[in-house]
């Protein structure tokens, strides 16, 4: 199969290529992004609008830590890329190997501090007393299974450059669909401060889906 795939990159034509990797793509991009809209509605219309201020604050917070992800995403693809060019199919192993160490090392070095750290930073990006708490209640949760993401935006590059594209890529981003759904309808509260229900529903599609 690795094999096959790895001639498939180097003899196929480059717009069937590109027709094969793009089509996925903007499938599960539209798929991902209807996850920060179910957020939004659920938060909006049971929790309220300074809810929806406190779920604004921690977008800052979180790309940060997902940005260290596709750092070392972005490095080990190109080094995988090379190496299965060259037939150095174990040095692609290696690197995939390294690069799962390191990303793993690296979001606990930044979750740490972001944990520590919380409502200062809050108050740094213009939270208030009545939106700090919400905000709280989401990342108290969300932080913690940034691993989860860290994973799938580095290993979603690998995925690329090893080839591991199509309908398997589409299905990854399609299937978490309503599992990420259902949380946020369980926990939707009557009335009150509920976040953490969409926080849980967040780890869920980090878990199930590389971007």
């Amino acid at each position: 199969m690795a094999n096959e795939i790895t001639w498939q990159l180097e003899n196929e034509k480059v717009s069937r290529l590109l027709l094969q990797y793009a089509i996925p793509a903007v499938i599960g991009t539209m798929v991902n992004s209807l996850y920060n809209i179910v957020d939004r509605v659920f938060i909006g219309q049971g929790v309220g609008a300074l809810a929806i201020a406190g779920l604004t604050l921690t977008f800052p917070i979180l790309l940060f830590l997902q940005a260290f992800g596709m750092l070392v995403g972005a490095g080990a693809a190109t080094r995988v890329s090379i190496h299965l060019g060259r037939k150095a199919n174990d040095m692609a192993e290696k690197v995939l190997g390294n690069a799962f160490t390191l990303t793993f090392i690296i979001t606990i070095l930044t979750v740490i501090p972001c944990m520590i750290w919380m409502e200062d930073l809050l108050l740094a990006f213009g939270g208030s007393e009545q939106t700090i708490p919400y905000a709280k209640d989401y990342l108290n949760i969300v932080i913690p299974g940034t691993i989860l993401t860290s994973l799938s935006f580095g290993f979603n590059a690998v995925m690329r450059a090893s080839g591991l594209c199509g309908c398997f890529r589409a299905r990854l981003h399609v299937r978490p669909g309503p599992r990420h759904t259902a949380p946020h309808h369980r926990r939707r509260p009557a009335g009150g401060r509920d976040a953490p229900g969409h926080s849980v529903a967040k780890v869920i599609q980090n878990r199930d889906n590389p971007r």
